[in-house]
């Protein structure tokens, strides 16, 4: 079976940054969400193909980052983390669905 998993705020966690009232301002890059690679990992080892479907934009060159970006790229977390994911799908900001249904007719012909 096909598993897909976001990437921002589900294998990665951000921290909420806020103001003197309490209202949310920033959020800043927190480390992997271990509990959820957890979750993936127990997955592959049951057989299941795993992906990372997001909707950041894939930019050229891959490795791309803006300055104020303090979080690893997928492709950074796969490597550091030794994820077994099988592919990285971009949505270019556009809605999830779109994407998964496309994959999944690739994937069964």
């Amino acid at each position: 079976m096909n598993y897909s998993f976001d990437y921002d705020n589900t294998l990665i966690k951000y921290k909420g940054i806020r103001d003197s009232e309490g209202n949310l301002i920033d959020v800043i890059y927190d480390g992997p969400h271990y509990e959820n690679i957890s979750i993936l990992r127990k997955l592959s080892d049951e057989g299941h193909t795993i992906y990372i479907v997001t909707s950041r934009i894939e930019y050229d060159p891959i490795d791309f980052k803006f300055d104020w970006d303090t979080s690893p790229l997928p492709q950074e977390t796969i490597k550091n983390l030794n994820l077994p994911i099988e592919a990285v799908i971009y949505t270019n900001g556009r809605k999830k669905l779109e994407k998964l249904l496309l994959q999944n007719k690739k994937t069964l012909g």
